[in-house]
């Protein structure tokens, strides 16, 4: 506006000495119009970004919040598995010097990193500003701290900035998943090798026998693992004549949730408490096995039915994706074919040369394309088969963890 008022000041009468303060108080009102409405306009784009972001935000929570409740674990639960698998290695966290009160700190150095070298590279992680030239990265090592752990979102105070000296941990980072591999990879066993007692808060003992289906596609590609917990009131009293029954749905809830609470406290029952449920472990693990083995075949149902949706869908995105990138082509072809219609230009012999060579050059690009045309129509003939084709089930593992036995504390 302001522009288009200048210009036709300009092209109609010019600018009079007479008229420059007049003129210019009539600019500075215009331009402070302008400058009001703009502002205006942006105050209502500002608040519709920030009802946006809310409404992000809100929703986000929601799903985080829902992850939390389907996965079952919070950060005070990592934080002791993680404590426990250093324990093994009489390595421990240490309370640090960081702008989040509540970091820990892990020391890179402790004998039980030294003796593997890839755990150099795991810190390196949880250190800032890691050097691209490998050359350059014990010096850095030496003189980079290795960054404080969290275990929940630190808590920041609106308008200030993000901490950098802290990295929370979370079930999928790299420290957190190798740690908790150790007991993984101790539970593929054929038999069970864990027997807990621990005190629980209900004045029922119950058993809990856990176990972890694992189905797996080609190449032993790992596609669906369950823990299944097989839960029953446990007694020692008459048992070659009635064995063990499995809880109902409200009684199983109820054990699940003990077991998390008891879990979570971690006290073990007097010795003579454990000498009398070692006396019946096997039979216990032969009156439960069987319901183990129902419950992992309604399992594997649902995750294969899952697993085949899952699939389709991915197989019909792949194939979404390839038509499109076909139709690119061939628009592309089209489009390069209206515009040049080459016609040879013998009047001299550098026409003739250039037309020649834009000829040649067209029928390469025809051939290149020609070739990205079956290149992309052989992919979508075999690409989302084997896509679908990943997400077939051709192994299964279901194996014993553990079991676990809930004692009363007034007991």
């Amino acid at each position: 506006m302001l522009r288009q008022t200048l210009e036709r000041r300009l092209s109609k009468d010019g600018i009079r000495r007479g008229d420059v303060l007049r003129l210019s108080a009539e600019i500075e009102g215009q331009d402070s119009r302008n400058v009001a409405t703009a502002e205006r306009e942006l105050g209502d784009e500002q608040d519709k970004r920030l009802t946006r972001l809310k409404e992000e935000q809100d929703r986000l929570q929601r799903l985080l919040e829902q992850a939390q409740k389907r996965v079952g674990v919070d950060g005070e639960d990592i934080r002791q598995v993680v404590e426990i698998a250093l324990k093994d290695d009489d390595a421990t966290l240490t309370q640090g010097h960081f702008s989040v009160p509540e970091a820990l700190a892990l020391d890179p150095k402790h004998p039980a990193f030294a003796k593997d070298a890839s755990w150099a590279t795991l810190f390196d992680e949880l250190r800032p500003g890691r050097p691209a030239r490998p050359a350059d990265r014990q010096k850095w090592r030496n003189n980079t701290p290795v960054r404080g752990l969290v275990f929940k979102p630190p808590h920041v105070a609106e308008g200030e900035p993000e901490p950098q000296d802290v990295v929370q941990l979370h079930l999928e980072h790299r420290l957190v998943k190798r740690l908790i591999s150790r007991f993984s990879s101790q539970g593929f066993r054929s038999n069970i090798g864990r027997v807990t007692a621990i005190i629980g808060p209900g004045a029922q003992p119950r058993v809990v026998l856990v176990g972890r289906l694992s189905l797996f596609g080609p190449g032993a590609r790992r596609l669906h693992e369950e823990i299944i917990p097989i839960t029953a009131a446990w007694r020692d009293l008459r048992r070659g004549e009635t064995p063990l029954s499995l809880f109902a749905e409200a009684g199983e809830a109820t054990t699940i949730t003990q077991l998390d609470e008891a879990l979570r406290a971690g006290r073990t029952p007097i010795q003579s408490v454990v000498e009398r449920l070692e006396k019946t472990v096997e039979l216990d693990i032969r009156d439960l096995r069987p319901y183990l083995e129902r419950r992992a075949e309604e399992s594997e149902k649902t995750a294969i039915a899952e697993l085949a949706e899952n699939g389709r869908r991915e197989a019909d995105a792949m194939a979404e994706l390839l038509r499109r990138q076909i139709q690119k082509v061939r628009d592309a072809m089209r489009e390069k074919e209206s515009l040049d219609q080459y016609e040879l230009d013998l009047s001299t012999d550098e026409q003739r040369q250039q037309s020649e060579k834009e000829l040649r050059q067209f029928e390469a690009d025809r051939r290149s394309w020609d070739d990205k045309l079956l290149r992309l129509q052989n992919d979508l003939d075999t690409e989302p088969q084997k896509v679908s084709d990943g997400y077939e089930v051709k192994a299964r593992q279901l194996e014993p963890l553990g079991i676990v036995y809930l004692w009363p504390a007034t007991n």
